[in-house]
């Protein structure tokens, strides 16, 4: 059976807040997910998509550039959109927990002015990643970091509204929130799993860090855990490959 003949026209409840590229965004990562396209297969052609779903373009194209800044899909200019074959490169436990920029740069890394807190329902991918239902509530904090003048790299982290201690933080001070996260939050993590990715950036991405959409990224992506075994947060830091160098030491 073809595979596009899986896909329905988009019918949005009256009571369904989300923006429709979201719901576009969750109906492919599902379908990927499912298995109903394999790694390494080519999705069909934005017009066939955007015709099944009942969507413009626009609003298709959106969805597949957050699927590419996931690390689920890649664009191969010319050619169309795969499914990636490969998306874990890397299991790695981190030998010492902390901010992997500090890690990665030894504090040369400075954070900006450009930083984004604010609350929001979890879509299918961050209730998978939390382990976590779709009506709990997450914390995002979204930064930009740069080295001298340029921006090298973007962070979003993710936190269950559950797992914030508003005795420690004061979330109206977002630097102050940035740096809570950054340094005293990691005294909470009992470990860590991290996947490190390649992947483009879209077109958001691409504007934060003064970059051209589909430059090549580094994409770790971190679930930090509680000596529970309950995620406590998740974390997703893109690097310009040209700033940063990653090793795994083993022994």
């Amino acid at each position: 059976m073809d595979k596009i003949q899986i896909i329905d026209k988009i019918s949005k409840k009256a009571t369904d807040s989300r923006p429709l590229y979201v719901i576009i965004y969750e109906k492919l990562f599902d379908l990927i997910k499912e298995g109903h396209f394999k790694r390494g297969q080519k999705l069909p052609g934005e017009h066939t998509l955007a015709n099944q779903f009942g969507v413009s373009r626009g609003t298709l194209r959106q969805a597949l550039l957050i699927l590419q800044e996931d690390g689920i899909i890649y664009n191969y200019q010319g050619k169309g959109n795969f499914v990636s074959q490969n998306k874990k490169m890397f299991g790695i436990g981190l030998e010492k927990k902390g901010n992997i920029l500090n890690i990665a740069n030894r504090g040369k890394v400075k954070l900006t002015d450009d930083i984004e807190v604010f609350f929001e329902s979890p879509n299918k991918m961050l209730q998978s990643e939390l382990k976590i239902q779709a009506h709990e509530i997450i914390l995002v904090v979204k930064r930009v970091y740069k080295v001298d003048k340029k921006a090298v790299s973007y962070f979003i982290s993710f936190i269950p509204y559950k797992n914030i201690n508003k005795e420690e933080i004061d979330i109206e001070d977002h630097r102050s929130l940035v740096d809570y996260l950054d340094s005293t939050f990691y005294n909470k993590v009992a470990n860590s799993q991290s996947e490190i990715l390649l992947t483009e950036a879209g077109d958001f991405i691409a504007d934060k860090l003064n970059i051209r959409e589909y430059t090549p990224l580094i994409l770790i992506e971190e679930d930090l855990y509680k000596t529970t075994g309950e995620v406590l947060a998740f974390y997703k830091q893109y690097f310009l490959s040209e700033y940063f160098s990653f090793y795994i030491n083993r022994k």
